[in-house]
């Protein structure tokens, strides 16, 4: 689903912007997203079946100029 969504932002150059898990960071990596910040929360405060640091990346996308 992202796919088509980031061509319809590089044709109109538009930069996107995502909140990506752990598991989903390098995929995003790979379609030239990059970190610009990173959420961080202790599962012990908020859970009691999970326990550690989870970090979210925010990431941005410069539109992509090639045709």
């Amino acid at each position: 689903l992202i796919l088509p969504m980031l061509y319809i932002a590089d044709k109109e150059g538009r930069k996107t912007y995502l909140e990506a898990t752990p598991a989903g960071k390098p995929l995003y990596e790979k379609w030239g997203f990059r970190v610009v910040d990173v959420l961080e929360f202790n599962l012990d405060e908020l859970t009691t079946d999970q326990h550690g640091l989870y970090k979210v990346s925010i990431m941005i996308r410069e539109p992509n100029q090639k045709k």
